[in-house]
């Protein structure tokens, strides 16, 4: 039990047409965490294009 730990988060998401940005501050306030944490995490959706090409390649009837 003493290794349990609790954080409190803010964090902020960006998404544009090309890639997924979320960046964010963790304070912990239990002895277990870390006293301060950042992360930034970026990402695409790879398969974004594919769906929209299948959309757009059979028109409904």
């Amino acid at each position: 039990m003493s290794e349990q730990f609790h954080e409190v988060w803010a964090v902020v998401n960006h998404d544009t047409n090309f890639l997924n940005i979320e960046t964010g501050v963790g304070v912990g306030y239990t002895g277990g965490a870390d006293r301060l944490t950042l992360k930034l995490m970026v990402s695409r959706d790879l398969n974004n294009k594919r769906s929209k090409q299948t959309l757009q390649a059979k028109p409904p009837q």
